[in-house]
């Protein structure tokens, strides 16, 4: 799916898949190889840390001068691309987020592959 395909379609009538996609192709738009940075990003992150959740490494990665997303679901494309390609894998954990706005919504841990 690209970008002109998904730009017709509602949020609320997008599955999970698709909006994390549209999130992410979105912000490429705006921002020339934004998913390629943050993966290359990630792949310096992950051996560092024991495990981390992606609102760990969304804060590593803006203070590292990636772009901030106009929507943080951007950052689950990254999350999904660079465990397909073997940078990183779920631990079968969950954790918490620490942002306020996030109402402590468990979220995947992942490591370094």
């Amino acid at each position: 799916m690209n970008f002109g395909q998904i730009t017709n379609l509602k949020p609320h009538k997008m599955d999970k898949e698709q909006a994390i996609e549209l999130c992410e192709l979105a912000q490429n738009k705006k921002v020339s190889n934004w998913s390629e940075r943050a993966v290359e990003l990630l792949r310096k992150y992950a051996p560092t840390v024991v495990d981390f959740i992606t609102e760990d490494f969304r804060a590593y990665a803006e203070e590292n001068g990636l772009e901030i997303p106009n929507e943080p679901r951007a950052y689950g494309g990254i999350m999904r691309r660079a465990s397909k390609v073997g940078i990183i894998e779920p631990t079968g954990k969950f954790r918490c987020m620490n942002n306020p706005k996030s109402h402590s919504c468990p979220k995947i841990v992942w490591k370094s592959k």
